[in-house]
Formats: C-alpha cells, sequence, structure tokens
C-alpha cells in the first residue's frame, strides 16, 4: 500500500509519527509504506550529531550549530521506472521548536511557494522543506538537475 496523495501525504504522516512529544526521529519515522509512485530505495538510515557529517559534507556546520540531536534519511525512486529522479527523505530532530524554526529559517529558499504542512513550509526549485515542533524535514532530489518539482 501506497500513501495516497503523494509526497505532500507522505510528508504529513512523517512529521505526525516524528513530531508527538518525546519522540526521537528514527527510522521508524520513514518505514513503509513508500508514498504512492515510489520504492524505497534501500533502508532508513539514522545519524547522531557525531555522524552527521557522512550525509551532509560541509553543511553539517549549520545543523550542528542549531544543536541537531539526529538525522532519519531514507531514498525512494520512482516505481514505474521512469525519468523521475531518486528522492532523499530527511528528518533532523532539534532540542527545542525554537531551534527547529531558527534551521528553517536559515535553510528556506528566498524564493518559494508557501505549502499548508507543517508549522511552515516551502516549494522550492528541488526540494521541499517543513517544519512542525522540534522537527525539520527535508525532500530534495539527489540530483537537482533531474529536478521535477511537480513529483513533490
Amino acid at each position: 500500500m501506497r500513501h495516497p496523495g503523494g509526497w505532500l501525504a507522505a510528508a504529513a504522516l512523517w512529521l505526525a509519527v516524528a513530531v508527538p512529544a518525546g519522540a526521537q526521529v528514527g527510522a521508524a519515522a520513514l518505514a513503509d509504506p513508500a508514498p504512492e509512485g515510489f520504492a524505497a530505495a534501500g533502508p532508513a538510515r539514522v545519524l547522531g550529531r557525531d555522524s552527521l557529517w557522512v550525509d551532509l559534507d560541509g553543511a553539517a556546520t549549520a545543523y550542528l550549530e542549531y544543536g541537531c540531536l539526529r538525522m532519519a534519511a531514507r531514498e525512494y525512486d520512482p516505481a514505474d521506472g521512469g525519468a523521475a529522479a531518486r528522492v532523499r527523505v530527511q528528518l533532523f530532530e532539534l532540542p527545542t521548536p525554537l531551534d527547529a524554526f531558527g534551521l528553517y529559517r536559515r535553510l528556506r529558499p528566498a524564493a518559494g511557494a508557501a505549502g499548508p504542512l507543517g508549522a511552515e513550509a516551502v516549494l522550492g526549485a528541488s526540494d521541499l522543506l517543513l517544519r512542525q515542533g522540534r522537527v525539520v524535514a527535508g525532500l530534495l532530489f539527489v540530483d537537482p538537475a533531474q529536478a521535477r518539482p511537480e513529483r513533490l
């Protein structure tokens, strides 16, 4: 079974799973089923503060400045084998909602369409960024040159 409504419905579900008071971001937040039209490209990964560099390279500094506690990530391929690019979902757990707000404001694109998900959401040219409670979620195309925002 897939999430009806694709990525936007899936993002709402991930935020609902990841955000409950006292909950930690983990692999369970990215458990199956995959969003409609996509299949998981592998298992979810969870990285702590000391290993954010594995996925984020130099960008990890920004997340650590806001106290990022952990990140859960998973990649998805189009189930139809079409030309759509692989999509990566990243959930970042911050110590407080204020920290999440700061990180969200730092990461959000200057030009993007505001969305109705979470406390705040913005759709950029190749990604979707959301914030709810202590969690910042990003959905992005692994290869920005293959970005198809209409698939988000």
